[in-house]
């Protein structure tokens, strides 16, 4: 029994296995990679996105990732690209806000100054 929009469930270990076979070319190409993490011409001027990803940060410091929201079920997951490291967050109460919030302090203490480019959907 599964929740959020792909109806699945998933833990803090698994997503960090996902985002370590990604990085790595387990999973789709590097080249590929590179198109998914591309900015496209879609217009949205709260988010930049890929393909099937959430873009934030700069050139020198690139930020991918996605977060969702379920009745009960919150999560983010930001990869960052330029320093070897991931953050996730997975919640179940408190709103989305809570995951998105805590995934930002991650980040601040990471070292990054901008908020992850995740944006917390309310359920």
């Amino acid at each position: 029994k599964g929740s959020p929009a792909g109806g699945c469930d998933s833990s803090v270990s698994d997503l960090h296995k996902f985002g370590v076979a990604l990085r790595a070319g387990k999973l789709v190409k590097p080249e590929i990679l590179a198109e998914m993490w591309k900015e496209q011409s879609l217009p949205n001027p709260v988010m930049r996105y890929g393909l099937g990803f959430i873009l934030g940060g700069n050139d020198s410091d690139r930020v991918v990732g996605h977060g969702g929201s379920f009745p009960g079920a919150y999560g983010e997951f930001d990869i960052l690209l330029d320093r070897n490291a991931t953050v996730i967050v997975l919640s179940n109460g408190h709103g989305a806000g809570s995951a998105h919030s805590k995934a930002r302090e991650l980040l601040a203490r990471l070292g990054r100054s901008e908020e992850s480019p995740i944006k917390a959907s309310n359920p």
